[in-house]
């Protein structure tokens, strides 16, 4: 019996499997609906703000108008209440391009209306998901109540009041992208 020594050598993987398994397509997208909910109803309402984000594993964390990638969101009125997603650089967007990992981050901003010194209650939803593989969470994750909710299941209801400035901004909630 003959027996050839051979030397082992360290493969290194890149590419999207080198982060973990790569279950979202280039392309593929959801929208965030945030809508008050005054009467404890989900629907019927018309005042409701929406947030489109889409993947692309080449687009960036920070703001990027550079082939609608990104769109940033007008700046609201006073005396009303808005959401928009929040890039890494500070952004304002009501369109997001995403580069996809498994457990990405999507900070978001909600603010209260300035004239308003009473709780409101909202909702958030996540719809029309395309391309979104069954898989996937979209979690909301509630940094002043330490409490996340799958908008995949259920749509996650809270208040804001605007004398707790804990209760709105861009620190108290996340969106977080990731497979079961």
């Amino acid at each position: 019996m003959v027996f050839a020594s051979c030397q082992k050598t360290k493969i290194i993987p890149t590419g999207p499997s080198a982060i973990g398994k790569d279950t979202i397509a280039d392309g593929a997208s959801f929208k965030l609906q945030m809508a008050t909910d005054s009467t404890g109803y989900e629907y019927p309402t018309n005042d409701t703000a929406n947030v489109l984000v889409h993947f692309n594993h080449a687009y960036h964390l920070n703001y990027s108008w550079y082939n609608g990638e990104d769109a940033a969101a007008q700046p609201a009125l006073l005396g009303t209440w808005y959401f928009t997603a929040l890039s890494n650089d500070g952004g304002l967007l009501t369109l997001d391009g995403v580069p996809y990992k498994p457990g990405v981050t999507i900070p978001v901003f909600i603010t209260s209306g300035a004239s308003t010194t009473h709780e409101q209650h909202f909702i958030l939803h996540v719809l029309n998901l395309v391309n979104i593989p069954g898989d996937i969470h979209i979690w909301c994750k509630d940094n002043q109540l330490k409490d996340s909710t799958d908008l995949r299941k259920q749509p996650f209801r809270f208040y804001m009041h605007r004398l707790d400035t804990a209760s709105y901004g861009g620190n108290r909630f996340q969106i977080v992208v990731e497979p079961y």
